[in-house]
This record gives C-alpha cells, structure tokens and sequence, in this order.
C-alpha cells in the first residue's frame, strides 16, 4: 500500500511539474515578439469563425501578452466587410484573469465598412440596452 502511495504521489508531482513547464512556456511565449501574429493566423485558420465567417490580418508585430500593430485587419462576414489600417493596440493581458479588458491604448488610422447586403430599407434598429463586454 506504502509503495502505490509512493507511485500515486511521484505521478501527482510529475503532472504538476508538467502542468507547471506548460503554463511557463505558454506565458513565455505570449510575451514573445510574434506571439500576436501567430495567434492571429491560428484563428484565422480555425474553426472559431465558422464559415462564411473569414478574418486577414497583414503587417502584425508584437506579443499577445502586450499587444502591438496591426497594418491591415479584414473581418468578413456574409455581405458585410470591415477593413481596419493602422491598428495599435497595448492591453494588460493579467486583467483578463479578474475579468476585465484592461485596454491602454487603441488606435486606428482608418476603418472602412463595406455591405453588399441587400439594400432595401429595413426598419431602424432599436439601441442596445448595455455596450458590456462579455468578461
């Protein structure tokens, strides 16, 4: 019974190490020049934005932990397209942990918004009840 404790116990302190080297390279790497690109790439080639859902993002520098610039930012959606130039944005990633989306700087040199919806008139929307993020 002394040694399976023993067994049990190693295995526990060998997956919290795992865990802990994991954490710890994840936090190293999202701080890393690049980080940001890449994590803009994977969703763009997810399965997050289902079709005909599309996202581009040209030019990206910086880290995900930090933030960084963006120069050409396209969201598409199914007869809407949203181009954005220059973006620059710094967040503090840690808030995110309490909740909150800490955002220190945003700019954008321009935003473009394209519709090739159907233009018939449609009745006004009615204003949100709350601009809240979701966190």
């Amino acid at each position: 019974m002394a040694q399976k404790l023993r067994l049990f116990s190693r295995l526990l302190a060998a997956a919290a190490l795992l865990l802990g080297l994991t954490a710890g390279g994840v936090w190293w790497w999202s701080g890393s020049e690049g980080s940001l690109a890449t994590t803009l790439r994977w969703v763009s080639q997810s399965s997050l934005l289902p079709a005909p859902r599309s996202l581009t993002a040209d030019g990206v520098t910086g880290s995900l932990r930090q933030g960084g610039r963006v120069e050409r930012l396209v969201w598409q959606d199914a007869g809407l397209r949203v181009t954005a130039s220059q973006l620059d944005v710094r967040w503090q990633a840690l808030a995110l942990l309490s909740g909150r989306l800490h955002i220190d700087r945003l700019h954008l040199a321009s935003v473009q918004i394209d519709s090739s919806a159907d233009d018939t008139p449609t009745a006004p929307s009615a204003p949100p009840t709350s601009l809240r993020l979701p966190l």
